[in-house]
């Protein structure tokens, strides 16, 4: 069921329209405010924990087959961000007219804050886009069912932008604890579906580094695993190969997923 149910969460999110009535903060938003305001981050802690978890209570409920549809619908409400997906079409449209000016404001839209437009640098970005709006909430799905990427949600929506910083906020540095795990076992796609031996030296060397944090491992990752031209003149050459890296690194999971539901290891 597993499988199933993130298929049907990711073709919703492809076919249905950009709206953010879609996505699960445009729901919890006022609850965030009010209990950030009143408990402080400890408080929205505890709180997304029970939430999830009377979610999970909620769909264990519901009868056979409808159990899937609720968590499909719900796993849809965690994937995606409208404002990134907006904006990367944006970017491509500004890219395609050798708008640099604009590349740059798009860039810094989605969290890439840098004093110049450096493809490497907005490649390495837009994977980590990918991993923390798709990767690593599926991740949690298969780990923790419904419960896992619910949470992972929830405390994702109190840091919209990350941002490399050696003072990393209290938020920061719980969302570096959950990114940590799946950041070291999705990068791995990166070496079977781009230049293995390349990516596996990077991989090897920076896995256990302890100052290496998820968004620095990934990004260096899939720099070091993707196919890329010598010579490009387009500004976003380096950005659209790491978008198609990040995809096929998703095939190459899902179809990881399916091979353990059929072996029984994930129902």
């Amino acid at each position: 069921m597993t499988i199933l149910v993130i298929l049907c969460a990711l073709l919703a999110e492809r076919f249905l329209p950009m709206s953010q009535k879609f996505e699960l903060w445009y729901y919890v938003s006022p609850i965030y405010q009010r209990i950030k305001k009143s408990w402080g981050y400890t408080g929205w802690i505890v709180a997304s924990l029970c939430f999830a978890f009377g979610l999970q209570e909620l769909v264990g409920a519901v009868p056979f087959l409808a159990d899937m549809l609720v968590a499909a619908m719900l796993l849809r409400l965690c994937l995606g961000s409208v404002s990134r997906r907006q904006s990367y079409k944006a970017f491509l449209n500004a890219a395609g007219r050798e708008d640099i000016e604009a590349c740059i404001i798009l860039a810094e839209k989605m969290g890439c804050y840098h004093e110049a437009y450096c493809q490497n640098k907005f490649g390495q970005h837009l994977i980590w886009v990918n991993f923390r709006y798709y990767a690593a909430v599926i991740f949690w799905f298969v780990c923790l069912g419904i419960f896992g990427a619910i949470t992972y949600a929830l405390l994702r929506m109190t840091v919209p932008a990350y941002q490399e910083s050696c003072n990393l906020s209290r938020e920061n540095r719980v969302l570096m604890i959950l990114d940590w795990l799946p950041s070291r076992i999705y990068s791995l796609g990166f070496l079977f579906v781009g230049e293995f031996t390349k990516g596996a030296q990077q991989w090897i060397t920076n896995v256990l580094l302890p100052h290496r944090t998820p968004y620095q491992f990934l990004g260096n990752i899939a720099l070091a695993s993707g196919i890329l031209p010598e010579s490009h003149e387009s500004v976003c050459v380096i950005p659209s190969q790491m978008v198609a890296l990040a995809k096929r690194t998703m095939t190459f999971f899902l179809t990881f997923v399916a091979l353990l539901s059929l072996f029984g290891v994930v129902q």
